[in-house]
Formats: structure tokens, sequence, C-alpha cells
């Protein structure tokens, strides 16, 4: 664990940003998982997928 007591921080980024996605890996962060995002209004369901 680093000298702050911080162990992890996650990121939440755009997968269809792959320049942004490049620099994050390179400065240290990893792909861990994919979640998704759901809203639910009066029209439907809208599903959003977030790395």
């Amino acid at each position: 664990m680093p000298a702050s007591g911080v162990g992890e921080v996650p990121l939440f980024a755009d997968l269809a940003n792959s320049a942004g996605n490049s620099l994050y890996q390179r400065i240290g962060y990893r792909p861990v998982g994919d979640f998704a995002m759901y809203d639910f209004t009066a029209s439907g369901i809208r599903a959003t997928t977030v790395p």
C-alpha cells in the first residue's frame, strides 16, 4: 500500500475513447471489468455499457 494509504483508485472510462484508454494503461491502470448503467424512464429502459 502506498504511503498515502490509498490502495486502489477506480477509473470509469468510455470504451470508444481509444486514445484515453491507451493513456490510462500507460500510466498503470488496467481493465478489470465492464459495467452497465440502466435508466428507467417513462419512455422505457435505456442501457449504457460502462467499462
